[in-house]
């Protein structure tokens, strides 16, 4: 009986040993998604941070927030960073994109075709003014 007893002491002591390592490596697994998630909280901060001040923002610095947008998107969709962990910078970087919205970039410029508007205005007039002249000369006959 004592061997029984004794052998079952060590399978429970074996089992509390297995389970509190499995709760460790769980806790472990939290731990590392934690902190990943605060990495990407801190890389978003970081480059929302780095941008120059938001009256200063201007087409040049277009990469720069795209890039800050990107990191931030990354915090709060794969991590699910809220809106409050990154603090006033989103508001920032919404601002500062609303911004560049007013900015065309350089390369999407297009030039406006010639309308001729210019050179069909003398036209028209002189074909107006002799309209009217006809109309007057016709006039008088009668």
């Amino acid at each position: 009986m004592k061997i029984f007893v004794r052998h079952g002491l060590h399978i429970v002591v074996i089992l509390v040993i297995c389970l509190s390592l499995i709760a460790l490596s769980s806790q472990l697994v939290y731990a590392n998604e934690d902190a990943e998630k605060a990495a990407a909280i801190q890389a978003a901060k970081d480059a929302i941070d780095a941008l120059p001040e938001f009256p200063e923002i201007s087409n040049e610095h277009r990469p720069a927030v795209e890039e800050a947008r990107r990191l931030a998107d990354i915090a709060m969709t794969e991590y699910g960073a809220t809106r409050f962990e990154l603090c006033l910078r989103i508001v920032l970087l919404e601002m500062i994109e609303e911004k560049l919205e007013k900015f065309v970039p350089d390369d999407d410029v297009m030039p406006l075709p010639p309308t001729g508007g210019t050179s069909a205005l003398p036209l028209l007039g002189i074909l107006v003014t002799g309209a009217g002249l006809f109309i007057a000369r016709t006039g008088k006959r009668n």
